[in-house]
């Protein structure tokens, strides 16, 4: 059961994400966000309001 609830979060945070960047960026990135641990995608979506471009936001998992 917790498993599923793991994937479930991290699903539902990859949808979410995935459509916050579609609005800012106009960018697909579904498959690339589903790459990502659960700890990179929390910190995408603390960082997103920061960025002006894709290439940076993007790159901000790195810093």
């Amino acid at each position: 059961l917790e498993e599923g609830t793991q994937i479930g979060t991290t699903l539902g945070t990859v949808n979410l994400l995935a459509l916050l960047i579609k609005q800012k960026f106009a960018i697909d990135a579904k498959e690339w966000l589903s790459t990502l641990p659960l700890s990179q995608l929390y910190k995408l979506s603390d960082n997103i309001l920061s960025y002006d471009t894709w290439e940076d936001f993007k790159n901000c998992i790195n810093s």
